[in-house]
């Protein structure tokens, strides 16, 4: 097998499909879950409900028909993406180094807006004569994404599942490096690897370690769905022939789909059309590649990415029910919520996400492309 190209390189169609979904994640949000998942909602943000007068708009209802979940296929997307991206760093850099830049890439931005999230929260339950609802101690814990279903610590943005999964997937590349600087195909023994490692692991230790494992066995089933994205890579360096890459990605995803069958951890299987989207858009975005360059509105979305995932929910939900119940109507009161989600993730971007991707950047030894592309939310 030869060594992976050492070239840098930045790829339009990624660009574009994050930005994409993006957009994807943020409509489910608002113009799905909102409506149709309000106690997930009223726990994710500890506020009181919506006046038993105000119902789904028509709008939402068109836009929500069966078996549509624009956030199940943005999800699918970003891990898709993260797969593809994140070895194209490692072919040239070291593990340490690159661990050390992700840290600095994500943790800042996201304790950032993990704070206006903790302050929504603060405004809905002490705010209004309630009480702080979670340890001081979790709330630290939370501050660094991946410790806290590793601890088993209260979830307290529910939201953060996508980017847990995407620290340990950084982990596990980072472990494997070597193999990614010399572009060997034994890569894709890993998933498979862990995926059976840990549930014989749970299988063995249980009932005395069910709860971490359990949190363990759902993570590793979506890692294994990242390394599709990595035999899309493998295409696109030339260490592997496109029809093998194929046979590859779509082994990978027959073994994920079968895994929702085997051990569904916590997974709608109704969500796997989703995820079987997500692929064939993927792989239609790789093939044709020069119809999704990138443009104004996809290069926008894409850098605000991360940041817009990170800051969305707990306080867009928040100011969606406080508009909703001082009488706004529902079409302004999205549109007041998009557009703060829309310009807190600007913000978000311009004055804490640049400045800590450019310390990223200096402290690796290398260029690479991690470096300007955001982790999959």
């Amino acid at each position: 097998m030869q060594s992976a190209p050492a070239r840098r390189e930045h790829v339009q169609f990624a660009d574009t499909l994050r930005g994409l979904a993006a957009v994807s994640v943020v409509i489910s949000h608002f113009y799905g879950v909102y409506w149709y998942q309000r106690a997930a909602v009223l726990g994710l943000t500890r506020a009181q409900g919506l006046s038993e007068n105000i119902s789904v708009p028509i709008y939402i209802q068109w836009l929500h028909l069966p078996p549509v979940d624009f956030g199940a296929f943005g999800v699918a997307v970003f891990f898709l993406i993260s797969g593809f991206v994140i070895p194209m760093s490692l072919s040239r850099s070291t593990g340490p180094a690159f661990l050390v830049a992700r840290l600095f890439r994500i943790v800042p931005t996201y304790v950032v807006g993990f704070l206006i999230s903790l302050a929504a929260i603060y405004l809905n339950t002490v705010g209004q004569g309630g009480v702080w609802p979670t340890p001081l101690s979790h709330v630290f814990i939370h501050m660094v994404p991946g410790l806290r279903d590793i601890l088993g610590t209260t979830n307290i943005d529910g939201i953060i599942w996508t980017l847990e999964i995407e620290m340990k997937f950084y982990l596990v590349c980072a472990l494997i490096a070597p193999l990614f600087r010399k572009g060997s195909a034994a890569v894709f023994l890993v998933p498979a690897a862990i995926v059976l490692g840990i549930q014989i692991l749970a299988y063995l230790t249980a009932p005395s370690m069910i709860g971490l494992l359990g949190r363990m066995v759902f993570a590793s089933e979506f890692i294994s769905f990242m390394f599709v994205g990595t035999a899309f890579y493998y295409i696109h360096a030339g260490l592997l022939t496109e029809r093998a890459g194929l046979l590859v990605a779509s082994a990978i995803a027959i073994g994920f789909f079968s895994l929702w069958t085997v051990w569904p951890v916590g997974v709608l299987l109704a969500q796997a059309w989703n995820y079987a989207a997500a692929f064939l858009v993927f792989w239609t975005a790789f093939t044709f590649q020069r119809y999704f360059a990138s443009n104004a509105f996809t290069k926008f979305f894409a850098s605000i990415s991360y940041p817009l995932y990170v800051v969305h929910a707990v306080a867009g939900y928040s100011l969606l029910l406080v508009l909703q119940n001082i009488g706004m109507r529902s079409s302004l009161a999205l549109i007041v919520a998009t557009s703060f989600a829309i310009g807190a993730a600007y913000l978000l971007h311009r004055f804490v996400e640049k400045p800590t991707q450019k310390l990223a950047k200096r402290l690796k030894s290398r260029p690479a492309v991690a470096g300007q592309l955001a982790p999959a939310e």
